[in-house]
Parts: C-alpha cells; sequence; structure tokens
C-alpha cells in the first residue's frame, strides 16, 4: 500500500504543543547551565568588584533561571491535561522577561566608577554570556526576544547614559544593535530549522503511526474476513445438513427432468418417497406408472399439458405406488418449467412432499365431521350439506325424492333397562340393517340417539308412483328393522315408526322437508307406532295451530286471559267441605280454550312452570278470603300439580313462600297428583311429598284406577284422600263388574285410612252407590259445575246445584 507524506497534515496546534514541549523540557534542564554563565561572569570581577555586589546580582539571576526550570516541568504535565501551548508560552515569557533585566543590569551592579578598558570587557562578556544562552530558548524566538530584548534595552539606557557616549559610546551602542540583529537573525534561523526537523519528525512519526494501524487494520480485517469465511463455509455445512435432515423429517425431495437425455434425477428423499432403487431407471414412462391407476389419466393429462404450453409453474396432489413394495402414498408435487427463447424447454425440476398422514388426518376429521362415530353413518352435518344438493339434483332431472325419519319405538327401555353397552349395540345393528335395505344411490345418516333420516333420490316423476317406490323402500325397511336382535345373547324386538315426506321439481327448502317427515313421525308414533306415516298439509297446519297456541298461552296471565273456576266437593249431606280449583283460559278475542287442548302443550314447555306458580298463588289468595270468613272458613282447595312442578327443585320453597305471603292455614290447602306422576319416579315423588308434607298441607290422589294400581306404592306414598276416577263411575250404567271395581277401590282406600272422594258423579244412583260403598265426598254435575268465584255457593247445596 503507498503512502504519501502529503496525505499527512499535522495541525498548528500539535506542532505548536511539540515545540513547546521541547522548550519546557530544555528550560527545565537549562538551570546548571544558567548557573554556568553566572560563574563565568563572577569570575573576572571577583577581585575587582564587590562581593556582595556580585552575590546580589547572582542571587537575582538565579530566580528566574530556577523559576524558569520549575516551570517548565511543570508545563510538561499542563500540556498532557490539554492546556493550550500559547498560553504557557507566554507564561514562560514572564521569567524570561525577568532573567533579560538582570542580565541587563549586570554592568550597572559591576561598575567601579573608573571608565577604562575593563567596563567593554565586561560589557562584550555579557553579550558573549547572552549568546551562549540563546541555543537554549532559540526554539522560541518570542522567549528569547523578550529575553535578549529587555537585557538589550537596559545595557542601552546605561550606555547612553554615560558622559563618553561620543564617540566611543556610539560606536559601543551600534556595535550592540548590530551584535543583536545578528544574533536574532541566528535566533530566526534556528527556530525555523528547528521548527521544520520538528514538523518533519512528527510527520514522520504520524505516517509511522498511520502505517501501523492501517496495517494492523488490515490485518484486523483480513482476519475477520477470514473468520467469516469459515462462518459461512461452517454455516453452509449445517443448512445443508439441516436441509438434507428437514427434507427428511417433512417428506420432501426434488426431482430434475433433462429434456435431452429425457430422464429424472431424484434426490435420495424422493427415492424413498416412490421406493426407487438407486440403479433403476427414471424415465417419463416409468413416472407415469407410478402414479395410482385411478388417477393416472388426470396426472398423466396434466403433466403433458405443463410440457405442451407455456405454463412454467405447477401443482398437484395424487397417490403413487411405491415401486419397492406396491403401497400407496400422497404424494404434492410442486414443478417449473424454464425455456429459452424461443420456447423450448431446458430444464424441469420440482419437488415432492409425502402428505399421506396429512390425507390420513383430513380423512378422519372429515370422518369425525360428517359421520357419526357409533355407526359410521353420515350425521347430521353431512345430511345437511346433501339435502340441498338431493333438491337441486330432483330439481334438475323433474325427479321426485323422499326423506324418510326412522324412530325405535321402544329403545328407552332396552337402553334403560339393559345399559348403554346394549342400546349401543342395538343402534349398529340397526345401521347395519338400514344400510343393507336401502338403494344404492339413497344415503343412510343417524341424527341422534334412536333416530334414523334415508335420503332417497331419483324417484319417479310422477308423484303416484313416487310415493309407491317410497312406500315400498319404507316398508321394507320397517319389516327389516321388526326382526328381533340377538344382544349378548338375549333376543330383543323393536319396532320402528316412520314419518316420510316427498317433494318433487318445485323448489323446497331442506329445512322444511326435515320438519315436514318430523311431522309425519309424530303422526306415526300418535297412530299407535310400528307404522309409517307420509305428510300431509293439514299436519302443518296442526303444527301451526298449535305455534299459535303456545304463543298466546305465553302473553295469557299477562293479558289476565287465565281465571280459575271452583267445583264444589260435597259430603253425604249436601254441605260444602271444599272445592277443586280448575284451570280456565278465555282469549281475549272471547274463545274459550279448552283444558285438555293447552294443560298438555303447557306441560310439554317450561310454562308448566309458570302458569303453575300463578294457580297456585290465586288459589292461596282465595283459601286466605275463605279462611277469613267464620261461613267458610272449613273449606279446603285442591290445586293440581303436574309432574314438572312436584319435581322441579324450587317447587317446595314456593309453596312455602306463597302459604307465608297469603298468611293461610297449611291444613285447608290439598296438592292433587296424578296416579301416572306417582309411577314416573316413585322414589323421588316420595321425597318430595314428604317434603311438602312438612310445611302442613296434604295429598290427594287423583284419576286412581287408571294407571298401575299397587297396594306397595300406595303405602308409601303419604297421602290423605284417594279420588275415584269418573271413568269408574261412569261404568256404573254398564252392570255388576263396574260396581265390584269401585267397592274395590273404595275398600282399598279404606283400609289404608284414607278419605275417598268420587269425581264425574251426575245421577242420584251413582251417588247413592258410592255412598252405600263407603265414599264420603263427592264431586260432579250433580252438584255443580266448576263456577267463577262470583258465583261458588256458600251454603248447602240441593241435588241440583242450588243452596236450598
Amino acid at each position: 500500500m503507498a503512502t504519501s507524506t502529503d496525505a499527512i497534515t499535522i495541525p498548528q496546534g500539535a506542532l505548536q504543543a511539540a515545540l513547546a514541549r521541547e522548550l519546557f523540557h530544555r528550560t527545565s534542564t537549562a538551570a546548571p547551565i544558567g548557573l554556568l554563565g553566572i560563574v563565568a561572569v563572577l569570575f573576572p570581577h571577583w577581585q575587582v568588584v564587590d562581593h556582595g555586589r556580585l552575590l546580589l546580582w547572582a542571587a537575582l539571576i538565579a530566580l528566574p533561571l530556577i523559576g524558569s526550570a520549575v516551570f517548565g516541568r511543570w508545563a510538561l504535565k499542563a500540556l498532557e491535561r490539554g492546556v493550550p501551548a500559547r498560553t504557557l508560552i507566554n507564561w514562560e515569557c514572564l521569567p524570561a522577561g525577568l532573567a533579560g533585566v538582570i542580565w541587563g543590569l549586570m554592568p550597572l551592579i559591576v561598575q567601579t566608577g573608573q571608565l577604562d578598558a575593563l567596563f567593554y570587557y565586561r560589557l562584550m562578556l555579557l553579550c558573549i554570556t547572552i549568546v551562549f544562552l540563546i541555543p537554549t530558548m532559540a526554539h522560541f524566538v518570542r522567549v528569547w526576544t523578550v529575553f535578549a530584548g529587555s537585557a538589550w534595552a537596559v545595557l542601552l539606557l546605561q550606555v547612553l547614559q554615560q558622559p563618553y557616549v561620543e564617540p566611543m559610546g556610539f560606536s559601543l551602542t551600534l556595535s550592540l544593535a548590530v551584535y543583536w540583529c545578528m544574533t536574532f537573525g541566528m535566533a530566526q534561523v534556528d527556530h525555523r530549522r528547528t521548527w521544520l526537523a520538528m514538523r518533519d519528525t512528527l510527520t514522520i512519526k504520524a505516517l509511522s503511526e498511520s502505517l501501523a494501524e492501517r496495517e494492523q487494520a488490515l490485518q484486523e480485517r483480513v482476519k475477520e474476513q477470514t473468520a467469516e469465511l469459515r462462518r459461512t463455509v461452517e454455516s453452509l455445512r449445517e443448512r445443508e445438513a439441516l436441509l438434507s435432515n428437514s427434507q427428511q423429517l417433512a417428506k420432501v425431495g426434488y426431482f430434475v427432468y433433462d429434456p435431452e437425455r429425457e430422464v429424472f434425477r431424484t434426490s435420495p428423499q424422493l427415492d424413498d418417497i416412490l421406493g426407487l432403487r438407486p440403479d433403476g431407471s427414471r424415465t417419463l414412462e416409468g413416472w407415469r406408472e407410478l402414479v395410482h391407476p385411478e388417477h393416472r389419466e388426470r396426472v398423466w393429462a396434466q403433466m403433458m399439458t405443463q410440457l405442451r404450453d407455456t405454463q412454467s409453474e405447477s401443482e398437484m396432489m395424487y397417490p403413487v405406488q411405491r415401486r419397492t413394495d406396491g403401497a400407496m402414498r400422497w404424494v404434492r408435487s410442486r414443478s417449473q418449467m424454464q425455456r429459452d427463447a424461443q420456447g423450448r424447454l431446458c430444464a424441469w425440476f420440482g419437488n415432492m412432499q409425502d402428505i399421506t398422514e396429512q390425507k390420513e388426518a383430513e380423512e378422519k376429521v372429515h370422518q369425525l365431521a360428517f359421520y357419526d362415530p357409533l355407526t359410521q353413518l353420515a350425521n347430521r352435518r353431512r345430511l345437511q350439506e346433501l339435502l340441498p344438493r338431493a333438491l337441486q339434483t330432483c330439481q334438475q332431472d323433474q325427479t321426485h325424492g323422499a326423506l324418510m325419519v326412522l324412530d325405535l319405538d321402544n329403545f328407552k327401555v332396552i337402553n334403560d333397562t339393559r345399559g348403554h353397552a346394549v342400546g349401543d349395540q342395538l343402534l349398529v345393528e340397526v345401521a347395519q340393517r338400514i344400510s343393507a335395505n336401502v338403494r344404492s344411490g339413497d344415503t343412510a345418516s343417524r341424527l341422534g340417539g334412536d333416530e334414523f333420516v334415508v335420503l332417497a333420490q331419483g324417484l319417479d316423476p310422477d308423484p303416484q308412483a313416487a310415493r309407491a317406490q317410497s312406500m315400498a323402500i319404507a316398508e321394507q325397511l320397517r319389516l327389516a328393522l321388526s326382526q328381533p336382535y340377538l344382544l349378548n345373547g338375549l333376543q330383543f324386538y323393536c319396532s320402528t315408526s316412520i314419518g316420510v315426506t316427498l317433494w318433487g321439481g318445485e323448489e323446497q327448502d331442506a329445512q322444511t322437508l326435515l320438519s315436514q317427515a318430523d311431522l309425519a313421525l309424530y303422526r306415526a308414533k300418535a297412530a299407535g307406532r310400528n307404522a309409517i306415516m307420509f305428510f300431509d298439509a293439514w299436519m302443518q297446519a296442526a303444527v301451526a295451530h298449535k305455534a299459535a297456541l303456545e304463543e298466546g298461552l305465553r302473553h295469557a296471565i299477562e293479558r289476565r286471559e287465565l281465571v280459575l273456576h271452583y267445583q264444589p266437593q260435597v259430603d253425604h249431606d249436601g254441605r260444602i267441605a271444599g272445592a277443586e280449583a280448575l284451570l280456565r283460559w278465555v282469549t281475549s278475542a272471547g274463545r274459550s280454550v279448552s283444558p285438555a287442548e293447552f294443560i298438555p302443550l303447557a306441560e310439554e314447555s317450561e310454562l308448566i312452570l309458570h302458569i303453575g306458580a300463578w294457580v297456585l298463588d290465586t288459589g292461596c289468595a282465595q283459601l286466605r278470603r275463605w279462611q277469613s270468613a267464620p261461613s267458610t272458613q272449613h273449606l279446603r282447595l285442591a290445586i293440581n300439580v303436574s309432574a314438572r312442578q312436584l319435581l322441579d327443585p324450587d317447587f317446595p320453597q314456593l309453596v312455602a313462600q306463597t302459604i307465608e305471603r297469603h298468611q293461610v292455614r297449611p291444613a285447608g290447602l290439598k296438592l292433587e297428583l296424578t296416579e301416572n306422576l306417582v309411577m314416573g319416579d316413585l322414589d323421588q315423588v316420595v321425597r318430595r311429598m314428604h317434603q311438602l308434607r312438612q310445611l302442613g298441607l296434604g295429598f290427594s290422589l287423583d284419576d286412581f284406577g287408571t294407571g298401575y294400581s299397587s297396594l306397595s306404592y300406595l303405602r308409601q306414598l303419604p297421602l290423605d284422600q284417594l279420588k275415584i276416577d269418573q271413568s269408574f263411575v261412569r261404568d256404573l250404567k254398564s252392570g255388576t263388574q263396574g260396581a265390584t271395581i269401585l267397592q274395590a277401590i273404595v275398600n282399598l282406600g279404606t283400609s289404608l285410612e284414607l278419605e275417598i272422594i268420587a269425581e264425574g258423579v251426575e245421577t242420584l244412583a251413582q251417588r247413592q252407590f258410592l255412598a252405600d260403598c263407603g265414599c264420603t265426598l263427592f264431586q260432579g254435575y250433580l252438584f255443580a259445575r266448576p263456577l267463577p268465584i262470583e258465583q261458588f255457593p256458600t251454603g248447602p247445596l240441593g241435588l241440583d246445584g242450588v243452596s236450598p
């Protein structure tokens, strides 16, 4: 590397600092030389001049010399601390000027009072001494000028004051001036020479340092580049190994096709994916044979299209058969073509990734998302995806389709009594039978529980023929599912109800069809089960009516459309012992809705809880009014309670709060339970009855004899009253059999020490027979119909329901 001194520029401040450093080095060592000069001056005058004067002069001149030496040492340290050189040199001029003045006073101090040759000799000696001291300060002319100028000025003044100034004094003065100019010039030359030498020295030193720094920087750069190159090489090796490992883990391999040789070059990873041997051929035809036969033509056509056309990139997914073991693997192939300016193929390269596990995972996800895990049939989501397609297909083909909803009639009994494992086996068997008895193009699915759906397409364009076809399919399914099932070595029978809806070329809604099939299924179950029912428009009207009825019932309380009617309960003498509260609904339009119509609707929904709470509150309010009057304080009120009310966790608290709010005597309140309600969950019902019994109220078993009458369960119930169902009272007309049943019921209740009441008493004969059997209370049209509270009688009733 070439380096020019022109490129090195020494700053003025740096050069001045270097010269100042040299000056202060000399001044710090000039004290001995100055002392020798003092001795040289003292020696010739020691014999002729007063010693005191000489010593005084010596002491005065020694002080600035020593001070300058001390200052020089301090100034060297000050330069290191960054004090400007110009400031330090200015300070150095002070002792220099003081020294010059003292040197100039030397003739005056040593003067003997006589003018002789000795005086001139002394002056000359003084000048010689001054010249001798010049090299000490010549590095800075300013310092020497201050020293020499002050000394010369003092000498000149002394000479001019002498009486013999002319002519010898003038000559001497002229000689001193000439000599001072000569020495000043010599000092300037020496100072310039020293300045240049110092600059060259500093330049050479800076150049050496610059070259050393550049050499060191170059060496460091070479080291860094060498280390970087080594790191790059190591990184490339690591990346190459990482790429190989990543390809192995990701099951990715690459290929390159040579169009001139018409062969492929493949990576080891791709050889492993495709099961290729290292020495095997890799031609286009061999590549084609690797593709699974079902996808071979599609993949080959796309590959040929990419080779012929200008398409540069391509991506495909297809299965291949490994050449070594014939195993099927799914691959994703990405490839790119390179062509020259004429469009000719230069290279074809790409990669393949083994995505078999991904495809299997996607299949599992699809299976879980769209198929029932138990039966492997399509699930609701899959059906909702297929049904719109089937509707569109039938509309395009002008054919009919059928949607069949199947429900097992007694699956719940088998599942509850034999356990869920047996229930699951039954569902699997049912699914297999359904799949075996539908046509190849039909779809069987399971919606959940024991509910299945069959989607039949491509039925006859004629509606009647399509109905006959779907009926044949449904009947075949019903018969197949009615055959016995062998589960865990036991034989089970399970019939099936089927609801069917048809659609034709007109536009239909999938959800509407499902609703229609559900309605048909509901009618099939209502018709006695193990039946097939087709959807009809009147079913939709019934559903609409039911929905409107439910909507009206939801607002009946706030609109004050619900009222309680009270039917008297009388004893042998016709005295009113109490009443049963019966709910009535009269709409705002004035239409009276039958309890047989809206009570089951309320029990199917959560409305029964809200309505039941209102009935309880209204009935207790009326009971409080009866208990507050002396003539009616003995009356008891019976309120019907549904199963959902009784088993509701909050029901006991509701009853307790209602009794407390209206301040009624609990003994006057009876809750009527139906026999079917009690038999639903006997243990839970008994616990709830005992819990309510602690409040002090009573219980009556309504409609006794219509369910599974049993002495064992009657003994478990904390009952107070047994109410004979009106159907048994009406059967008294049919002869002795009805009378026998009635007598048995009364005897059963009497043996359990229960109060017996008969409802539906409409004739004197019925009343008389019941009284003879031991019945103590009567309720029916013979005495009074259910009446509004304003018409409710308070005195004894005659047989026509009017107080005598």
